[in-house]
């Protein structure tokens, strides 16, 4: 079996939106199979909703499983790698501007009931890296400092991106791109 890759949108987005259809496009041509599941609410998220939504679109978790996710949508992919069964992992995890701290638990109430188990996320991921641009205001290098000590993460700095989103409204963004291939 070939790999797959997930891509997982945040607040206020669609797989419409800003690099996701670049993304798709790019790996498509390498055919390489893209699944863009589009999570319900996306300006009122419930994070069970969205991990309900990330199981039907993942199905069973295994290491021909590459998942990208941007924004918030990192704060239900670390749920539901936490929450895997024992003994299951994705190839890679790559986590774009990631809202993962729980300090904004009063925005998103629901992502945040409980801290993120790092432990836990790296057990169910083959290797995690974070994009993240140090400039970004809305996800401060905070959330991409937590995920590499607590999860082992390579962190990627793209410069002049802010959060990965209206600036780059289908720009090309190599260092996504280099990730998922990386991983492959």
């Amino acid at each position: 079996m070939s790999c797959r890759v997930i891509l997982v949108h945040g607040f206020a987005a669609t797989p419409q939106l800003y690099w996701f259809p670049w993304l798709a496009n790019e790996l498509r041509e390498r055919g390489i199979e893209v699944i863009t599941p589009t999570l319900s609410k996306p300006f009122h998220p419930i994070a069970n909703e969205w991990l309900a939504e990330l199981h039907a679109a993942i199905g069973e978790l295994d290491n021909n499983t590459i998942i990208v996710a941007h924004s918030l949508g990192n704060a239900a992919v670390m749920r539901f790698l936490q929450d895997a069964p024992s003994g299951t992992r994705c190839r890679a995890y790559i986590a774009v501007a990631p809202l993962v701290l729980e300090r904004y638990g009063k925005l998103f109430p629901t992502f945040f009931e409980h801290a993120v188990d790092g432990v836990s996320v790296s057990a169910h991921a083959g290797s995690i890296t974070v994009i993240h641009d140090p400039a970004d205001h809305w996800a401060p290098i905070s959330n991409a400092k937590f995920l590499q000590q607590s999860c082992g993460a390579c962190l990627v700095e793209g410069h002049g991106r802010h959060h990965y989103n209206f600036l780059d409204r289908e720009k090309p963004i190599p260092e996504i791109l280099d990730a998922v291939l990386g991983a492959l």
